[in-house]
């Protein structure tokens, strides 16, 4: 059974997470709101057309919270809720413009993350337990959400759990992995200063 298909699949849909480096979470309820809610932008961004969007006077992107909430629903279910606001993630802030409707979305440098490299999907009856290896830079993944070819060896893995709602499987916990790098078995340094692509 050849699984490469739905490992890509998941390796897109995580990269915006993984971008991140966020600390386990047991719940979408104890997962930090404001990197569900990062990783909902940056989802949008890989996945829309962002050319069809406005920019303000000062040249950021607006980003239409519809579209914010439709890419949130590709990852965390149509059924879990974002609360909209501004907030600071990684050294930028994201400011919610009520009156657009929308995010004002910094201009910014590009910067190395981690991306996301997909080693192994269990399937139990109402779950999927994704295991992903964290690939350190040079790696990069450019905006339209495609990886780089050139993968090292991950760093560290996590894995994230995926439970069935009606109409798929959706992200609802991230833990630490049994799986260890076959170079040394050290525990992975938190990645304070999270990434992000240029827009």
């Amino acid at each position: 059974f050849d699984d490469t298909a739905e490992r890509e699949q998941y390796e897109k849909l995580l990269a915006p997470v993984v971008m991140l480096d966020p600390v386990p979470f047991d719940s979408l309820e104890t997962a930090d709101q404001n990197m569900l809610l990062q990783a909902a932008i940056w989802e949008a961004i890989y996945n829309e057309d962002i050319t069809k969007y406005d920019r303000d006077e000062g040249g950021a992107l607006i980003l239409p919270v519809v579209d914010v909430d439709k890419n949130a629903a590709l990852l965390l279910g149509k059924n879990y809720a974002l609360e909209h606001h501004t907030f600071s993630a990684s050294g930028m802030e994201f400011v919610y413009d009520e009156d657009r409707k929308g995010y004002i979305i910094p201009i910014t440098g590009t910067t190395s993350a981690y991306t996301p490299k997909v080693v192994k999907i269990k399937n139990e009856v109402q779950q999927k337990i994704v295991t992903v290896g964290y690939v350190a830079p040079p790696t990069g993944f450019s905006l339209d959400g495609t990886l780089s070819t050139e993968q090292g060896e991950p760093a560290f893995y996590y894995d994230y759990v995926f439970t069935r709602q009606d109409d798929g499987y959706y992200l609802t916990a991230m833990k630490n992995s049994d799986m260890k790098p076959a170079r040394d078995a050290q525990t992975p340094q938190s990645n304070s200063q999270a990434a992000v692509p240029e827009i």
